[in-house]
């Protein structure tokens, strides 16, 4: 089924997907106490296949996920209309995969922009949440980020909807994550999905992984 979507969503959404993409941007999103240098390979991929590429780096810990989705919207407006771009792909590592999908999920931006979102990736996302959050969380390390990515009934990440609107989602899991679990990763709203033989960090620096994410952003699927 997961195929089948994928063909579907590369041909309707993306009938000629090779082109120029000066017109195309990509916002890299990085993980819960990560960094942007962590995005350098995806984003110098992308720069390669013509992208306008925007490595978006937060605050990770202390806020809420709706906090940073928040002034995601507010960017990625003013990048939008700054640059006068036709189009924004997302991509995003772990929590920052979150904070795309509570941007898209929550009706965040106009309809007009909603209507104009290309492809997103998800690179390991606690999409049902994070047994490792919720440990340390109980532990007494009250960082509201990790009581947004707990993995228990009710927390804003087991909370979130999917997001309505029509662009593909790809996710990419990976088989030797020790904090986000193969089980917690998928998405009813994904259109591919990927697992790669990697860690939850070290996924970001494979080369199958750059690879695949550049395709997606490309066509709306990870490919053959």
């Amino acid at each position: 089924m997961v195929k089948f979507l994928a063909s579907c969503c590369e041909l309707v959404r993306h009938p000629n997907p090779v082109g120029p993409r000066e017109r195309d941007g990509v916002v890299l999103l990085h993980g819960l106490m990560g960094h942007s240098i962590l995005m350098r390979p995806i984003r110098s991929r992308l720069a390669r296949l013509g992208y306008r590429v925007r490595n978006w780096s937060y605050w990770s810990l202390p806020y809420a996920i709706e906090t940073h989705a928040n002034r995601l919207r507010d960017d990625v407006l003013d990048w939008w209309h700054s640059a006068d771009l036709d189009r924004i792909h997302f991509v995003g590592h772990s929590m920052g995969g979150i904070i795309i999908r509570s941007l898209l999920g929550n009706a965040m931006l106009p309809v007009e922009s909603m209507e104009r979102v290309g492809n997103v990736v998800q690179l390991v996302p606690p999409n049902h949440g994070s047994p490792i959050a919720t440990r340390v969380y109980r532990r007494g390390i009250k960082f509201r980020a990790l009581r947004d990515l707990a993995d228990t009934e009710g927390s804003f990440v087991t909370a979130l909807p999917d997001p309505s609107a029509d662009f593909c989602m790809g996710i990419l899991a990976a088989s030797r994550d020790r904090i986000v679990p193969l089980a917690n990763t998928p998405l009813q709203q994904a259109t591919d999905y990927r697992v790669i033989p990697a860690g939850h960090t070290t996924i970001l620096f494979r080369r199958s992984t750059v690879r695949l994410v550049g395709h997606f952003v490309q066509h709306g699927s990870f490919g053959g």
